[in-house]
């Protein structure tokens, strides 16, 4: 079933949904209810493991967002002070 090739492509790969749906030229829409609505009634136990992945690009994304915020203050400040 395309779920378990999904969410296996997905562990093995490490990859996000938007490169995920990429590679199976998929939406991203469907992408997400297959590894979510789909794959828990099929296998539970996968879609826990799948979903760890998928927060751990969250969490990265969320820290580049921090970092780059970081960067832009200290450039607006170097313009500012000259």
């Amino acid at each position: 079933e395309r779920a378990l090739q999904v969410a296996n492509f997905i562990l093995e790969t490490k990859y996000s949904i938007r490169e995920t749906a990429n590679e199976f030229n998929m939406k991203k829409s469907t992408v997400h209810r297959d590894v979510t609505e789909i794959l828990s009634r099929i296998n539970p136990k996968l879609t826990s493991d799948v979903h760890c992945v998928l927060t751990s690009h969250l969490d990265d994304w969320s820290h580049k967002g921090g970092i780059a915020t970081k960067l832009k203050r200290e450039k607006q400040r170097k313009e500012i002070m000259g």
